[in-house]
This record gives structure tokens, C-alpha cells and sequence, in this order.
């Protein structure tokens, strides 16, 4: 008879309401720092490489992120058709993240370590 009488008087629907209100709230700041941590990191301001690159005659200054380095075998790079300076073991890499794509037409470029 009491639980009766306590479901009659509402109060189980309140506490309900109120656990409802509750886990609402902290599931909302939840997404809000979930966001907020993956997002806030794509406009942290990430570090800046310059390369002197040699092409043909000309020397250009490349400047961007630098976003992966890759280290080729001597005879894989000459078969894919690089060419080496004399006695090179290695050919190394760097993928710079420039973001021209309104001037060169692309946002990563590939920069030899020999040039």
C-alpha cells in the first residue's frame, strides 16, 4: 500500500526527471569537450620547415609543414627513376604541406633531401 501511495504522489516521476535532466547535461558537455579537444587542435598553429630547393638552375624557398619523411633504397629510387649523386646509399624524402593549391595546384609536395 505505500508504493501506492508514493506513486500517487508524484515524487518517483520527479527523481526520474531529474536523473533524466542530469545525464542530458553531462552528456552535452561531454560532445563540448570532445569537440573542443579535437577540434582545437586543427587551428593550433603547427611548426614551419624552409627548404632551399634546387631546380635545374633555379633555387626556390619552400616553406610548410613538414608532414612525413620517407627513406628509399638507392636501387628503388634509381628504378623509379630519381637521380642519385655518386655512392648514395639512400634516397630520404620529405612530404611538406605547402597549401597552394590556388597558386601550384597542390597542397602537398615531395622535396628530395639532395636538393
Amino acid at each position: 500500500m505505500m508504493i501506492k501511495e508514493w506513486f500517487k504522489s508524484g515524487n518517483p516521476w520527479v527523481w526520474l526527471n531529474a536523473a533524466a535532466v542530469s545525464t542530458s547535461i553531462i552528456l552535452v558537455i561531454g560532445l563540448l569537450l570532445l569537440v573542443a579537444v579535437r577540434g582545437l587542435g586543427h587551428f593550433w598553429p603547427a611548426d614551419v620547415v624552409e627548404y632551399s630547393y634546387i631546380e635545374g638552375t633555379e633555387t626556390q624557398i619552400i616553406a610548410g609543414e613538414l608532414v612525413d619523411t620517407s627513406v628509399m633504397s638507392a636501387a628503388m629510387a634509381k628504378e623509379s627513376g630519381y637521380k642519385l649523386k655518386a655512392g648514395a646509399d639512400t634516397l630520404v624524402q620529405h612530404l611538406i604541406k605547402t597549401g597552394n593549391r590556388d597558386i601550384t595546384g597542390m597542397d602537398f609536395r615531395w622535396i628530395q633531401d639532395q636538393n
